[in-house]
């Protein structure tokens, strides 16, 4: 029985530290991808305009080299010359116009602004990649977790129902407040209480759970679903 509890209590203790920093990580994973969304169609045009200003400014000073060594004589060369001048004008005029707007968008007074902020966007996508890896790794340690739980649940079945139940809610006892206090450690203002007590009930859930095998993957898939949802329904609650 010691064995047993012993076993059941190092199983317990992944799950409930790793159930929160999973949810902790989808969260932050949301969020990043949210912004990422956000912003980067808006990055590619301005990097379009910043092509297009070059090559149609090019464009424009090479015709008016062209137009200058053209002899008078040829008045439909100057006239036809003259427009092509006149409309690159107006359209470069119009994405300076359009750019201009993009960079008050990101509060950028001028071009090196946005190459900060470019800057930012690669520390995001690089964190987002950090947050994958740690994301696959929370859910094979939660997978092998399970799968421990499953056998030791085929040990337990000869025991006394009881006598295990007593023991099972000692360990949660104590491993959830140890739990607690190493998760607010590492996440510090970051870390949601609300998500830990969430996790005490799908913890509970997930082992509670007949012998039939269990994915984690879509379990995980489900209450990280759950958690987003209650997210976007504080954050509109919070937005009225």
């Amino acid at each position: 029985m010691t064995n047993l509890s012993e076993s059941q209590k190092s199983v317990f203790e992944i799950m409930i530290k790793r159930i929160p920093a999973f949810l902790q990580v989808s969260s932050g994973k949301r969020q990043i991808i949210d912004t990422l969304h956000a912003v980067q169609p808006d990055i590619k045009r301005y990097e379009d305009i910043v092509k297009q200003l070059k090559a149609k400014t090019k464009e424009r000073r090479g015709l008016l080299g062209e137009k200058k060594n053209t002899p008078a004589i040829h008045v439909l060369r100057h006239r036809e010359l003259a427009q092509k001048i006149a409309g690159l004008t107006g359209y470069i005029e119009e994405l300076k116009n359009e750019k201009a707007l993009l960079l008050n968008q990101f509060n950028c007074a001028a071009d090196h602004g946005m190459d900060e902020i470019k800057q930012h966007i690669t520390s995001m996508e690089s964190s987002l990649e950090m947050l994958n890896q740690q994301e696959e790794k929370y859910t094979a340690e939660l997978d092998a977790a399970l799968a421990q739980y499953a056998e030791l649940q085929q040990q337990a079945a000869d025991m006394d129902a009881r006598e295990l139940d007593v023991a099972r809610q000692a360990i949660r006892t104590d491993k959830e407040l140890e739990a607690a206090q190493r998760l607010q450690a590492t996440y510090g203002k970051k870390f949601d209480h609300g998500m830990l007590a969430q996790s005490r009930k799908d913890v509970a859930e997930m082992l509670d759970e007949p012998a039939e095998p269990v994915s984690i993957r879509q379990t995980l898939q489900q209450l990280r679903g759950r958690h987003n949802r209650k997210s976007h329904e504080k954050k509109r609650i919070q937005e009225r």
